[in-house]
Formats: C-alpha cells, sequence, structure tokens
C-alpha cells in the first residue's frame, strides 16, 4: 500500500518556485538544505501523503545529468487559477 509520495522536480529558481507552492499549497516546507554545491533542495507538502522537493537544475545536470532533461507533466486544480496565480506573484 502506498504510504507517502515524493516527487522531485528540478527548476531554475528553487527558492521561488517552493515560495509559490508553499502559497498554493498553504502550508509551510518542511525541509530545506544545503547541496555540495551551494545550492538548495526545498520540499514543501502538498497533501498530507504527498510532497514536492525542488532541486537546482544545474545540480542535478552536474551530479545526475542521465536524469537532467527528464521533466514531469504534473497537473493540479485549484478553484481559483487567477487568484492562485496572483497570490504567488505577491509573495
Amino acid at each position: 500500500m502506498l504510504q507517502s509520495m515524493n516527487l522531485m522536480i528540478y527548476v531554475d529558481d528553487v527558492e521561488k518556485v517552493a515560495a509559490f507552492f508553499e502559497q498554493a499549497a498553504g502550508t509551510p516546507r518542511i525541509s530545506e538544505e544545503t547541496m555540495i554545491d551551494g545550492s538548495k533542495t526545498i520540499t514543501v507538502p502538498v497533501l498530507p501523503e504527498a510532497s514536492l522537493q525542488f532541486y537546482s537544475r544545474n545540480f542535478i545536470q552536474k551530479y545526475s545529468p542521465e536524469v537532467a532533461l527528464n521533466s514531469p507533466s504534473i497537473m493540479f486544480y485549484v478553484d481559483d487559477l487567477a487568484q492562485t496565480a496572483a497570490d504567488g506573484r505577491d509573495r
């Protein structure tokens, strides 16, 4: 039985993307680590059983190039897309 899920996503600006999802999900980050190159990885829960972990695309390209170009397609549903986007811009 699936108990939890952590989806790793490679982005250009870890802090900005994590802040958006913190605002959109209404939950604070549950972890933040500094990687060996000085970049950060930040984990944000989006559901009780699911979290998103953001990594710098540059870090992944350097230390795990075999997965650097594999980008997932993820769809999220919200009640008011315009408001959610505006909330993310206001941060």
